[in-house]
């Protein structure tokens, strides 16, 4: 009988002590996605680089009349300016003069920006929304002829190419990256109030997985580009309207 107790006992200690095992390895595993979404929000929740964000954050972003401008005529900046321009249209209550109208209205605009160059942040961390005074200014002069109450000016840096390569040279990993700036920009105050800097990155792949995609072989290489910086203006544009409801104004 003492036997059949101690056996008992036996099992009995064994499974809490199993339990217990189990119970601190699922601790452990919960530890580690705690710490690993913490990461990962930090790394999201950059106090520079973001999508879209607001100067100061107690600022009310009412949605408006706002122009839209590129901060150059280069094809991928056109191309930005005219998505977030779409986007605002289709999903915000802004009223939106894009840039189709820009160019009807001022038959000789050439750019905003001449020698505007992307922030590096690294080195100067106030220029996550700087614009000079003479940039500002150019801004003025357009604005002259609509009267709206927000400007925003977006831009980007050079497209950069990078992959890596098999022994034999082929390429495997092609990514395709860009850093995009954004200023909102006030009126009648032409103060600043939102800005934009992040960089965006095109995946593409030319394993054998990849090529099972058969509408990227009726795409070439230009419309997957354009596709691409399409994507950035509406990642903004998005982020402009989540900012505006956050406000309370939209």
């Amino acid at each position: 009988m003492n036997d059949n107790n101690s056996a008992s006992s036996l099992t009995c200690l064994k499974h809490l002590s199993n339990k217990s095992h189990n119970s601190i390895i699922r601790l452990c595993f919960f530890m580690l996605l705690v710490s690993l979404f913490s990461m990962l929000s930090f790394s999201c929740t950059s106090r520079h680089y973001r999508d879209f964000d607001l100067v100061d954050q107690s600022y009310k972003l009412n949605p408006d009349s706002i122009v839209v401008l590129p901060g150059s005529l280069r094809e991928q900046d056109l191309l930005l300016a005219a998505a977030v321009s779409e986007y605002l249209k289709k999903k915000s209550s802004f009223d939106v003069v894009s840039f189709d109208q820009v160019e009807i209205n001022i038959p000789d605009y050439r750019h905003i920006l001449s020698e505007l160059k992307v922030p590096d942040l690294k080195k100067n961390k106030s220029k996550a929304y700087y614009l000079s005074k003479q940039d500002i200014g150019q801004i003025n002069a357009v604005n002259k002829k609509f009267n709206s109450k927000y400007v925003f000016l977006v831009w980007s840096g050079d497209l950069v190419y990078t992959a890596d390569y098999k022994a034999n040279g082929s390429a495997y990993n092609i990514d395709y990256l860009v850093k995009v700036c954004g200023r909102l920009i006030e009126y009648p105050k032409a103060k600043i109030v939102g800005y934009s800097i992040n960089e965006y990155s095109q995946k593409k792949s030319r394993s054998y997985l990849s090529r099972l995609n058969f509408t990227r072989w009726f795409k070439s290489s230009d419309q997957r580009m354009a596709f691409f910086f399409e994507r950035c203006g509406e990642t903004i544009g998005e982020e402009i309207i989540r900012i505006s409801k956050k406000s309370g104004r939209i």
